[in-house]
């Protein structure tokens, strides 16, 4: 181990915090067989609903009004009949959710809002402690160790790799050694400077948003920079969903560096993470995962219950997410259960003329596949929709005024082809602007609520 693991184990030590300790009960239970860890979940989710009862006001009176005890719940199949959560009731009963006084020690937190509107929750010191262990844990798979240097494409304010106090000077240098571009900065001088520091940094990890991961690779195309040795061991996509295009973009570039995907949310915590086998593994130490049929459709909604967060609970939490349960076992031999992210939003689809309901990625893989890989000439889309049937595209196009009505002529032909019950619109455009988050929302509709 280098010497900068043995400052975060000392540090960890010295503070409190105990992550470690954490960390090496998680290595072990990960070997567990499946039965054994069904049988822990259980014991923590039948403590949690007996807390969420007895001390969160919300639940009292939903479980009153649908005459259940705890008592009643003896497994989880009458788990089930305990209704929904959902974003919008948690807004409505922020204060009814949350455990009063002093007793669990945490911090208010805020989702990104990438969905239209953000989200705030607490999360006490436990959750915070699990999420920190379970992320060196995953990590580790891929030979990733606190304090290997890293560096992320990520948004700069209210991030946990902001630079504010000199507490944070001392913990970037000597625990969290990390850089990041923020992503308000992703233009080619931006992109070129990160590129630089990475040179000589060298670090191990590269993490980011999957769009902004796919559009650093292209500007290193671009550049002609791609045989330039940064040191990566590992490069982590997170908080958005990971299209097989934009994973073939980064792959395609960082030829030789894993890609992994990592599936959670900031107020669930992680959900699962991708094992060097290529298998996305369910985290079943701090989440109880339910997948919830969709009449006609192959895939489910994923119910999540953090297990760890005893100041604000969240049973039954419905992410809004699809997702398809995997059967069997995977190559690492670790016995979580496996499960593929389909669709980030279940309702962030495209709706055509007769009421069809289409992922936006197909739309986007038909720029993809229009040209060769470095010769795409769009680098960054946006889909806007207010009407069924009709669909405005914003486009940052590589092409000059010459080309532009030919390319643009083209790429809606192409469109018009794949998806004869769409009308398109093509806009060129300078730049698209995230969100405050940071993220880059694919589609923008007012069709369905976000």
């Amino acid at each position: 181990m280098s010497f900068f693991y043995w400052v975060n184990r000392v540090h960890d030590f010295l503070s409190g915090t105990k992550v470690f300790p954490l960390l090496a009960s998680l290595e072990k239970s990960e070997r567990l067989p499946l039965g054994q860890i069904r049988e822990t979940q259980w014991i923590k989710l039948k403590a949690l609903i007996r807390h969420s009862y007895e001390n969160i006001p919300y639940y009292r009176d939903l479980f009153s009004s649908h005459g259940l005890m705890p008592d009643s719940i003896r497994n989880f199949e009458d788990y089930r009949r305990i209704p929904f959560l959902e974003k919008k009731i948690i807004r409505q009963n922020k204060e009814r959710l949350l455990l009063k006084g002093n007793k669990r020690k945490g911090r208010w937190r805020r989702t990104s809002g990438s969905t239209g509107k953000s989200l705030d929750f607490f999360a006490d010191e436990e959750t915070l402690r699990y999420h920190r262990a379970l992320m060196m844990r995953s990590y580790g798979w891929w030979g990733i160790r606190p304090g290997d240097r890293r560096a992320g494409i990520w948004r700069n304010w209210n991030h946990p790799l902001s630079i504010k106090t000199f507490t944070d000077v001392v913990k970037r240098a000597f625990l969290e050694r990390s850089i990041v571009l923020p992503t308000h900065l992703l233009h080619d001088e931006g992109m070129e400077a990160f590129h630089e520091k990475l040179k000589s940094f060298k670090p191990k990890l590269l993490f980011g948003y999957p769009s902004v991961l796919a559009m650093f690779s292209k500007f290193i195309l671009k550049r002609g920079l791609e045989k330039v040795d940064l040191g990566l061991k590992l490069i982590a996509a997170n908080s958005e969903i990971f299209y097989p295009d934009q994973r073939k973009i980064v792959s395609g570039v960082f030829k030789g560096v894993p890609v992994c995907d990592i599936y959670g949310t900031t107020e669930t915590g992680l959900i699962a993470f991708e094992c060097p086998s290529g298998a996305m593994h369910l985290i079943p130490e701090t989440t109880y995962v339910e997948f919830e049929p969709i009449p006609g459709s192959e895939n489910q909604t994923i119910i999540v219950t953090p297990l760890s967060n005893y100041r604000m609970p969240f049973l039954r939490y419905d992410l809004g997410d699809l997702v398809q349960s995997r059967a069997g076992t995977c190559a690492c031999g670790r016995a979580f259960p496996l499960i593929d992210i389909k669709i980030g939003r279940r309702r962030a689809f495209v709706v055509d003329s007769e009421g069809h309901k289409i992922d936006p990625a197909i739309i986007q893989s038909v720029f993809e596949h229009m040209f060769p890989l470095g010769q795409n000439p769009v680098h960054q889309l946006q889909l806007h929709q207010t009407f069924p049937g009709r669909l405005k595209i914003q486009v940052v196009l590589d092409a000059n005024k010459n080309t532009e009505g030919q390319l643009l002529t083209k790429i809606q032909q192409l469109l018009s082809q794949k998806l004869p019950l769409i009308s398109f619109e093509l806009i060129r455009v300078r730049e698209i602007p995230r969100d405050p988050s940071g993220k880059q929302r694919v589609l923008i509709t007012t069709l369905q609520e976000a």
